[in-house]
């Protein structure tokens, strides 16, 4: 249910950013392209972070229902850690290399102009991504539907509905191409607040353990 959310409100959020693109983009279709552009790398980039993802997901929720909550959590900080540490080097490397990358797809200057503003917004955003896919991936684990289900619908759709609707508004084509990177960044803030509860609520369940053994 979470995944169903989260790939129903990415529609929504490409239909919405499409539309403010055309009434925004001063009559050409060049932001458009350039949006267009800029969320397929950045989906190749966040692929990877889903499959890290993906890969500690059995690991977590196998450990979970096994009672060895210290390995959820080593399982937990490591992924994070890993997840982060590639996340800064790719986000790095398509910052600095965000100008030759757009070239690559197309030749028109427009084109390249917001691309390349726009990418660079993302990679900035890019590694706070990790929090909430680290807390998403451990609600979907652990069968916490609500939680889980509430993250997913952040980075689409809570914060980039609100955002693509009246950012444009306000700041004209610059609220577009900003629009996604705040929105990360604002999901990032938002889970913080679960990891957090998260850590504490696997350090309870630790600790009752010893109290057990020690018993």
């Amino acid at each position: 249910f979470p995944s169903m959310c989260r790939q129903g409100l990415a529609s929504l959020a490409t239909i919405l950013l499409n539309n403010q693109a055309k009434i925004y983009g001063g009559g050409s279709d060049a932001l458009l392209s350039a949006m267009g552009i800029t969320s397929k790398i950045f989906m190749v980039i966040f692929s990877i972070s889903l499959g890290i993802g993906q890969g500690y997901q059995p690991v977590c929720g196998y450990n979970y229902y096994a009672k060895r909550y210290d390995r959820v959590k080593e399982a937990m900080l490591f992924t994070l850690k890993f997840m982060l540490v590639t996340m800064i080097i790719l986000s790095t490397f398509f910052f600095v290399l965000s100008k030759p990358v757009m070239e690559i797809f197309r030749d028109d200057p427009d084109v390249i102009k917001y691309g390349s503003i726009a990418l660079k917004f993302q990679c900035f955003a890019m590694p706070f991504v990790s929090i909430n896919t680290i807390c998403n991936m451990t609600f979907q684990s652990t069968k916490q539907k609500v939680k889980a289900t509430i993250l997913s619908c952040c980075r689409q759709g809570i914060f980039f509905i609100p955002l693509i609707i009246f950012l444009p508004m306000l700041i004209k084509e610059d609220g577009i191409i900003m629009t996604q990177a705040l929105a990360d960044i604002l999901t990032c803030v938002f889970s913080i607040y679960f990891y957090v509860g998260l850590l504490k609520d696997i350090n309870k369940k630790i600790e009752e353990q010893n109290l057990l053994v020690e018993e």
